[in-house]
């Protein structure tokens, strides 16, 4: 599968979605479990036994009745309509674009490359920035702000979530942003952090603030001051 991944431009896309999607409907249930455990703990004494809460799938197979299975099924749906919207929906932060500038050499984007002191160029979703050795620009997605190093390849996948698809080369980002690649995604949740991709795999140094990585191996958390390692599971 990995090295199909590394072929197969399309299904590396699709891959990367569904870790994406499975990330964050994890999120979702645990946040969901989280404020049914603390709404119940208001209404019991401190000494009173806390009651598990059951996940939809934990739910599903105890093998309930048709009609209390037909009601979870409901349940999980109209739960999953919800996250699509949510997911669909631009981030009021965000931008429709994102504004390049480059900082050094020449950088090829839309059209003619461009060199410093030359005007911003408004960047949509598929285009590509590319810094020649010796390079840099500046890539602005509302209020986030990255730094492109040189030899870097970026897309800009979806500037209204602020989402770069990351080739190769080293961003330096202060403010949410989610970097995908082929070797899984990086969540900056906030604060600044360090990402380069190589063959080996993608590092992040989390400089502030805190980060979450995914790949084929699972879910990390990082907060400040720590660095992790996304790669194929071996």
């Amino acid at each position: 599968m990995r090295r199909h991944l590394l072929a197969c431009a399309d299904c590396n896309a699709i891959y990367r979605e569904r870790l994406l999607a499975d990330a964050r409907w994890r999120r979702t249930l645990a946040r969901v479990e989280q404020d049914t455990d603390e709404g119940e703990d208001e209404g019991r004494d401190d000494g009173a036994a806390r009651r598990p809460v059951l996940s939809p799938v934990a739910v599903v197979r105890a093998g309930f009745g048709g009609k209390v299975r037909g009601k979870v099924v409901l349940v999980v749906v109209l739960a999953i309509v919800f996250y699509a919207a949510v997911r669909l929906t631009p981030d009021p932060s965000g931008t429709a674009r994102a504004e390049l500038t480059v900082q050094s050499g020449r950088v090829a984007s839309v059209g003619e490359p461009q060199g410093p002191g030359e005007p911003m160029r408004q960047l949509q979703r598929g285009d590509w920035v590319r810094t020649a050795e010796g390079s840099s620009a500046r890539l602005a997605l509302g209020q986030t702000v990255v730094e492109v190093a040189s030899s870097t390849v970026v897309q800009v996948e979806e500037p209204s979530t602020r989402r770069l698809r990351l080739e190769s080369g080293v961003l330096d980002t202060r403010g949410p942003l989610t970097i995908t690649s082929r070797f899984g995604l990086v969540e900056v949740e906030q604060g600044a952090a360090h990402v380069t991709l190589d063959s080996r795999g993608v590092t992040v140094e989390v400089r502030e603030g805190q980060a979450r990585v995914l790949d084929s191996r699972g879910e990390q958390r990082l907060g400040s001051g720590r660095t992790g390692v996304l790669g194929f599971a071996r």
